[in-house]
């Protein structure tokens, strides 16, 4: 991330200008992910988690205490 201190002007579209996406790229990743998931089942999601959100995860249910806490 940058940090800008007092731009000039003529820098501001450039500075606040957001990445743009290809949405049917996207869309055919996630569709891929959710294909495989649903053909793999729940060792795919775990592996997934694990590989995506560097966080690893035995239960795949939520607990009740869990969603009481939420």
């Amino acid at each position: 991330m940058r940090t800008y201190i007092n731009p000039q002007r003529q820098t501001w579209d450039e500075i606040l200008a957001r990445p743009e996406l290809n949405l049917e790229e996207l869309r055919g990743k996630v569709s891929s992910i959710l294909k495989t998931v649903r053909d793999e089942g729940d060792r795919t999601l775990q592996e997934m988690t694990r590989q995506f959100d560097g966080v690893s995860v035995d239960e795949l249910q939520v607990s009740r205490k869990e969603m009481e806490n939420a």
